[in-house]
């Protein structure tokens, strides 16, 4: 069981080992906030997407064992909601901001980049002690095409060193070929053509990692097998 405590018995010290330390995951969903979100009650389907998978983490049943952090990104990319456990981000996660809307604009790369530095800062200094932290894993969705400064591909290789990267291509206008290039592999990759399966695959996602976390295991494998 997840709480039982036992003990290996070394030179007179007590060591917990790691059945006795609680499994933690951490999640960076990263958002599109370009004005085409608009179109056809796309944010609104995302944001019941985003919310619904930190509700289904937040539930007590995972005991506390789930932290996340949401990014959202149009021409540049803003850290709407620092990590930290999902029961303390559900029902206070925030909409997309209009004041990111900028025509024209979407930066992908500006959203790898903000969710690299929350992972790195994650990995380095992990803000829940006493857990047994698996790898951290981030979603990225979008709308669109990059079109803003330099292509994501290095920054996602940056991120993929440290948190496995699943993509989502959202709606017909979505470049499903690069988001697929980004992604930790291609099975990481899912085109969602309507708000509805983008919140189908949320759920599915939130299912697969309560999943993981309770058997103390990395999901990516898991995340890729979904796709297949």
């Amino acid at each position: 069981m997840e709480n039982q405590q036992t003990f290996n018995y070394t030179a007179g010290v007590h060591r917990p080992t790691l059945s006795s330390i609680k499994p933690i995951q951490a999640l960076v969903i990263v958002g599109d906030n370009s004005p085409s979100m608009l179109q056809e009650n796309k944010a609104e389907q995302a944001y019941a997407a985003i919310t619904e998978l930190i509700a289904l983490l937040a539930d007590p049943v995972n005991q506390d064992g789930f932290l996340a952090s949401v990014v959202y990104f149009s021409r540049q990319a803003k850290l709407q909601h620092p990590i930290s456990l999902t029961s303390k981000l559900a029902g206070k996660v925030k909409g997309f901001s209009q004041k990111l809307y900028e025509v024209g604009y979407t930066n992908i790369t500006h959203g790898i980049e903000v969710a690299t530095e929350v992972v790195n800062g994650f990995n380095a200094n992990p803000p829940v002690s006493g857990g047994h932290y698996l790898p951290p894993v981030t979603i990225l969705f979008s709308d669109g095409m990059h079109n803003v400064g330099n292509g994501p591909q290095q920054a996602a290789a940056e991120l993929k060193q440290a948190s496995t990267l699943v993509t989502v291509g959202f709606g017909s206008d979505a470049d499903q070929c690069l988001l697929k290039e980004l992604a930790s592999s291609e099975q990481h990759f899912r085109h969602c053509a309507q708000g509805s399966d983008l919140r189908d695959y949320f759920f599915e996602i939130g299912t697969l990692l309560r999943k993981t976390r309770v058997a103390g295991i990395d999901a990516t494998e898991g995340l890729g097998d979904m796709n297949q």
